[in-house]
């Protein structure tokens, strides 16, 4: 009887198979999936307690943030502003324009609480009706949505 020759594989070749099957597994494991986006450019959270009040012959906007406050960060304060006693309509669309754009760390700034904001407005006029928006832009330039307006009548 005749025995039938089997080719047997080099055992090197072994190897590379069973570290091909093995890092395949590994590479393409499991882990939380998310969309690819840098934790930087992801949007901060909105302003939506924006307030206004008359203090010193100043108009006074007051909000809180949510978060703590992070040293490259700024907020935008954006103004409309009309004339009350004129030709302006307070119903009629509003055209904003920056008032400012100002750091955390800005003296300008009153921090009341750790989270509760203020700044003061000086260069506001009797007789004109001032709308006011904030926004967060945290520190690679991406800004939160527009926060509420808030409005005042500076007598």
């Amino acid at each position: 009887m005749r025995r039938k020759r089997t080719k047997r594989v080099p055992f090197g070749i072994c190897i590379v198979i069973v570290t091909i099957v093995v890092s395949g597994g590994v590479f393409t494991g499991c882990g939380k999936k998310a969309d690819p986006r840098c934790p930087a450019n992801i949007k901060p959270a909105a302003v939506s307690d924006l307030g206004v009040a008359i203090k010193e012959n100043t108009v006074e906007l007051s909000w809180t943030i949510s978060g703590g406050k992070e040293d490259n960060s700024i907020f935008r304060i954006v103004r409309s502003e009309l004339e009350i006693e004129g030709n302006d309509c307070p119903e009629c669309p509003r055209h904003y324009s920056r008032l400012v754009e100002i750091s955390f760390q800005d003296s300008k700034l009153i921090w009341r609480r750790r989270q509760s904001v203020a700044y003061r407005d000086s260069n506001v006029k009797a007789g004109h009706l001032y709308s006011y928006k904030v926004l967060l832009c945290g520190p690679s330039g991406t800004c939160s949505e527009e926060s509420n307006r808030a409005e005042i009548k500076f007598p």
